[in-house]
């Protein structure tokens, strides 16, 4: 899980990335591609 403030680098990213190519969906993903991310401010 991503919290707030922190920075979103590729370690971050890569897990979720091979968990949707294996057909994983990921909750709440604006994009289920994760291609792009999309940054909400609280």
């Amino acid at each position: 899980m991503l919290h707030p403030r922190e920075v979103i680098a590729a370690p971050l990213v890569e897990p979720l990335r091979v968990a949707a190519a294996s057909g994983v969906r990921i909750a709440c993903a604006a994009d289920p591609s994760l291609e792009t991310l999309e940054v909400v401010r609280d």
